[in-house]
Protein backbone atom coordinates (compact mmCIF):
# COMPACT_ATOMS: atom_id res chain seq x y z
CA UNK A 1 0.00 0.00 0.00
CA UNK A 2 2.94 2.33 0.01
CA UNK A 3 6.51 2.92 -1.73
CA UNK A 4 9.31 5.16 -1.29
CA UNK A 5 11.60 6.65 -3.36
CA UNK A 6 14.10 9.94 -3.22
CA UNK A 7 14.46 13.41 -4.92
CA UNK A 8 15.57 16.70 -3.95
CA UNK A 9 14.58 19.89 -2.06
CA UNK A 10 16.47 22.85 -3.55
CA UNK A 11 17.83 25.94 -1.91
CA UNK A 12 15.09 28.96 -2.22
CA UNK A 13 16.83 31.99 -3.70
CA UNK A 14 16.74 34.87 -1.52
CA UNK A 15 17.50 38.73 -2.91
CA UNK A 16 19.70 41.06 -1.02
CA UNK A 17 18.90 44.35 -0.25
CA UNK A 18 20.10 47.03 1.46
CA UNK A 19 20.58 50.83 1.99
CA UNK A 20 23.56 52.86 2.46
CA UNK A 21 24.38 55.71 4.26
CA UNK A 22 25.81 59.01 2.82
CA UNK A 23 28.83 60.47 3.62
CA UNK A 24 31.34 63.64 2.81
CA UNK A 25 34.35 63.11 0.44
CA UNK A 26 37.52 60.83 1.51
CA UNK A 27 39.29 59.68 -1.30
CA UNK A 28 38.16 56.27 -1.61
CA UNK A 29 34.89 54.38 -2.33
CA UNK A 30 33.99 53.01 0.84
CA UNK A 31 30.24 52.86 1.63
CA UNK A 32 28.84 51.87 4.92
CA UNK A 33 26.12 49.67 4.97
CA UNK A 34 23.29 51.09 6.87
CA UNK A 35 20.58 48.30 7.06
CA UNK A 36 20.41 45.33 5.45
CA UNK A 37 16.96 42.91 4.10
CA UNK A 38 15.92 39.73 2.04
CA UNK A 39 13.16 39.24 -0.33
CA UNK A 40 11.77 35.97 -0.45
CA UNK A 41 11.47 34.67 3.17
CA UNK A 42 9.15 32.36 3.34
CA UNK A 43 7.16 32.66 6.62
CA UNK A 44 7.71 31.85 9.39
CA UNK A 45 11.65 31.04 8.14
CA UNK A 46 13.88 33.27 10.33
CA UNK A 47 17.16 33.81 8.02
CA UNK A 48 19.07 36.85 8.29
CA UNK A 49 21.74 38.54 5.65
CA UNK A 50 24.80 39.47 7.67
CA UNK A 51 28.29 41.12 6.63
CA UNK A 52 29.04 42.46 3.32
CA UNK A 53 31.47 45.70 2.08
CA UNK A 54 30.04 48.14 0.07
CA UNK A 55 31.90 51.04 -2.22
CA UNK A 56 30.50 53.72 -4.85
CA UNK A 57 31.14 53.61 -8.18
CA UNK A 58 33.65 56.25 -8.21
CA UNK A 59 35.73 58.04 -5.19
CA UNK A 60 34.42 61.58 -6.53
CA UNK A 61 31.69 63.81 -4.48
CA UNK A 62 28.00 63.49 -6.59
CA UNK A 63 24.27 62.45 -5.65
CA UNK A 64 22.28 59.79 -5.82
CA UNK A 65 25.23 57.52 -6.75
CA UNK A 66 24.98 53.59 -6.84
CA UNK A 67 26.81 51.72 -3.96
CA UNK A 68 27.06 47.80 -4.91
CA UNK A 69 27.55 45.63 -1.94
CA UNK A 70 28.69 42.08 -1.97
CA UNK A 71 30.26 39.14 0.75
CA UNK A 72 27.20 38.45 2.56
CA UNK A 73 26.25 35.36 4.56
CA UNK A 74 22.75 34.00 5.60
CA UNK A 75 22.16 33.53 9.22
CA UNK A 76 19.26 31.96 11.57
CA UNK A 77 17.62 28.82 12.00
CA UNK A 78 16.58 28.41 8.42
CA UNK A 79 19.69 29.89 6.55
CA UNK A 80 20.56 26.47 5.38
CA UNK A 81 17.21 26.14 3.45
CA UNK A 82 18.17 29.36 1.09
CA UNK A 83 20.89 31.20 -0.96
CA UNK A 84 21.57 34.37 -2.17
CA UNK A 85 20.62 35.36 -5.68
CA UNK A 86 22.27 37.56 -7.30
CA UNK A 87 24.70 37.46 -4.60
CA UNK A 88 25.26 41.28 -4.67
CA UNK A 89 22.87 43.97 -3.75
CA UNK A 90 22.51 47.58 -5.02
CA UNK A 91 21.32 50.82 -3.64
CA UNK A 92 22.25 54.57 -4.14
CA UNK A 93 23.92 57.11 -1.77
CA UNK A 94 25.84 60.43 -2.08
CA UNK A 95 28.94 62.36 -1.89
CA UNK A 96 29.33 65.76 -0.54
CA UNK A 97 32.34 67.94 -0.67
CA UNK A 98 34.80 68.06 1.99
CA UNK A 99 35.62 71.30 3.38
CA UNK A 100 39.13 72.39 2.71
CA UNK A 101 41.02 74.44 5.18
CA UNK A 102 43.78 76.39 3.71
CA UNK A 103 46.63 78.38 5.58
CA UNK A 104 49.27 80.67 4.79
CA UNK A 105 52.68 81.41 5.59
CA UNK A 106 54.25 85.04 5.07
CA UNK A 107 57.13 85.41 3.15
CA UNK A 108 60.17 87.86 4.88
CA UNK A 109 60.87 90.63 2.38
CA UNK A 110 63.16 93.82 2.62
CA UNK A 111 61.40 97.03 2.40
CA UNK A 112 60.22 98.34 -0.26
CA UNK A 113 57.79 101.27 0.74
CA UNK A 114 54.46 99.18 0.47
CA UNK A 115 52.22 97.09 2.33
CA UNK A 116 52.41 94.42 -0.61
CA UNK A 117 52.85 90.49 1.00
CA UNK A 118 53.21 87.16 -0.61
CA UNK A 119 52.65 84.07 1.10
CA UNK A 120 52.50 80.35 0.44
CA UNK A 121 49.40 78.25 0.80
CA UNK A 122 49.22 75.31 2.36
CA UNK A 123 45.80 73.19 3.12
CA UNK A 124 44.26 70.12 4.87
CA UNK A 125 43.49 67.99 1.36
CA UNK A 126 43.44 63.91 0.88
CA UNK A 127 47.07 62.66 0.55
CA UNK A 128 47.67 62.38 -3.21
CA UNK A 129 45.05 64.95 -4.60
CA UNK A 130 45.28 67.40 -7.08
CA UNK A 131 43.86 70.69 -5.55
CA UNK A 132 45.80 74.10 -6.68
CA UNK A 133 44.37 76.60 -4.46
CA UNK A 134 45.64 80.49 -5.14
CA UNK A 135 44.70 84.18 -3.35
CA UNK A 136 43.93 87.72 -4.55
CA UNK A 137 45.47 89.80 -2.17
CA UNK A 138 48.03 89.78 0.63
CA UNK A 139 48.92 92.52 2.49
CA UNK A 140 51.05 93.68 5.78
CA UNK A 141 49.22 96.31 8.39
CA UNK A 142 51.06 98.77 7.09
CA UNK A 143 54.92 99.69 5.12
CA UNK A 144 57.27 99.95 8.30
CA UNK A 145 59.88 97.54 9.05
CA UNK A 146 59.69 94.81 11.54
CA UNK A 147 59.12 91.44 13.01
CA UNK A 148 56.20 89.20 12.79
CA UNK A 149 54.16 92.06 11.20
CA UNK A 150 50.62 90.55 10.38
CA UNK A 151 49.85 89.25 6.86
CA UNK A 152 45.82 89.96 5.81
CA UNK A 153 45.06 87.12 2.97
CA UNK A 154 41.98 87.46 1.17
CA UNK A 155 40.89 86.05 -1.73
CA UNK A 156 41.20 82.49 -1.25
CA UNK A 157 40.09 80.02 -3.81
CA UNK A 158 40.40 76.55 -5.20
CA UNK A 159 41.84 77.02 -8.94
CA UNK A 160 42.06 73.71 -10.47
CA UNK A 161 43.28 70.34 -10.05
CA UNK A 162 41.70 66.97 -11.05
CA UNK A 163 40.30 66.89 -7.49
CA UNK A 164 39.14 70.44 -7.07
CA UNK A 165 35.42 69.02 -7.78
CA UNK A 166 35.81 67.48 -4.59
CA UNK A 167 36.18 69.94 -1.96
CA UNK A 168 34.65 73.43 -0.85
CA UNK A 169 36.21 76.09 0.76
CA UNK A 170 36.48 76.09 5.05
CA UNK A 171 37.85 79.43 4.59
CA UNK A 172 38.64 82.54 2.07
CA UNK A 173 40.55 84.71 3.89
CA UNK A 174 43.50 84.05 6.37
CA UNK A 175 45.67 85.57 8.57
CA UNK A 176 49.67 85.05 9.37
CA UNK A 177 52.98 87.56 9.72
CA UNK A 178 55.79 87.85 8.16
CA UNK A 179 59.55 90.65 8.56
CA UNK A 180 59.88 93.41 6.58
CA UNK A 181 63.97 94.13 6.88
CA UNK A 182 65.70 97.15 6.50
CA UNK A 183 66.53 98.09 2.85
CA UNK A 184 70.46 99.17 2.28
CA UNK A 185 70.71 102.95 1.42
CA UNK A 186 73.49 104.04 -0.20
CA UNK A 187 74.29 107.48 0.38
CA UNK A 188 76.62 109.28 -2.14
CA UNK A 189 78.44 112.69 -1.90
CA UNK A 190 79.56 114.98 -4.43
CA UNK A 191 82.42 117.39 -3.59
CA UNK A 192 82.23 121.08 -4.12
CA UNK A 193 85.67 122.51 -5.84
CA UNK A 194 87.08 125.44 -3.18
CA UNK A 195 89.70 127.81 -3.01
CA UNK A 196 93.01 127.15 -1.32
CA UNK A 197 92.23 128.23 2.39
CA UNK A 198 94.95 126.74 4.31
CA UNK A 199 92.61 123.85 5.46
CA UNK A 200 91.34 120.63 5.11
CA UNK A 201 87.79 121.11 5.15
CA UNK A 202 85.57 120.03 2.80
CA UNK A 203 81.98 120.24 1.72
CA UNK A 204 79.87 118.03 -0.01
CA UNK A 205 76.18 117.62 -1.11
CA UNK A 206 74.77 114.16 -0.30
CA UNK A 207 72.11 111.75 -2.64
CA UNK A 208 70.66 108.30 -2.10
CA UNK A 209 68.53 106.12 -3.18
CA UNK A 210 65.84 105.87 -1.29
CA UNK A 211 62.16 104.98 -2.07
CA UNK A 212 60.36 107.80 -4.11
CA UNK A 213 58.24 109.82 -1.41
CA UNK A 214 60.11 108.52 1.74
CA UNK A 215 60.64 110.81 4.17
CA UNK A 216 63.91 111.27 4.91
CA UNK A 217 66.73 114.21 6.06
CA UNK A 218 70.42 113.11 5.12
CA UNK A 219 73.02 114.99 6.64
CA UNK A 220 77.20 114.20 7.59
CA UNK A 221 79.44 115.51 10.19
CA UNK A 222 82.41 116.29 8.72
CA UNK A 223 84.05 116.34 5.21
CA UNK A 224 87.57 116.93 4.43
CA UNK A 225 90.23 116.70 2.00
CA UNK A 226 93.62 114.44 1.97
CA UNK A 227 95.69 117.30 2.38
CA UNK A 228 95.24 121.34 2.47
CA UNK A 229 97.35 121.73 -0.97
CA UNK A 230 95.59 122.97 -4.17
CA UNK A 231 94.91 119.96 -6.69
CA UNK A 232 92.53 117.96 -9.11
CA UNK A 233 90.38 115.79 -8.09
CA UNK A 234 91.29 115.29 -4.55
CA UNK A 235 90.04 112.65 -2.43
CA UNK A 236 87.32 113.87 0.17
CA UNK A 237 86.19 111.86 3.23
CA UNK A 238 83.15 112.36 4.65
CA UNK A 239 81.82 110.96 8.15
CA UNK A 240 78.98 111.00 10.24
CA UNK A 241 76.74 110.47 7.68
CA UNK A 242 73.45 110.20 9.65
CA UNK A 243 69.76 109.71 8.54
CA UNK A 244 66.44 111.01 9.81
CA UNK A 245 62.78 111.56 9.20
CA UNK A 246 59.73 109.27 9.50
CA UNK A 247 61.35 106.84 7.23
CA UNK A 248 64.25 106.51 8.63
CA UNK A 249 63.99 103.31 10.20
CA UNK A 250 63.02 101.25 7.43
CA UNK A 251 67.15 101.71 5.90
CA UNK A 252 70.53 100.92 7.17
CA UNK A 253 73.12 103.04 5.35
CA UNK A 254 76.75 103.77 5.26
CA UNK A 255 77.63 106.22 7.61
CA UNK A 256 81.21 107.28 5.93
Amino acid sequence: NSATTTADITQASLVPQITAQSRPYNGTTEATILTRTLSGVIAPDVVTLNGGTANFDTKNVGTNKTVTANGFTLGGAAAGNYKLDPLTATTNASITARALTVTATGVNKEYDGTTDATVTLSDDRIAGDMVTTAYTTAAFADKNVGTGKPVSVSGISISGGADAGNYVLANLTESTAADITQRPLVVSATGTNKEYDGTTTAEVTLSDDRIAGDALDVNYASAAFADKHAGNAKTINVSGISVTGTDAGNYSFNTT
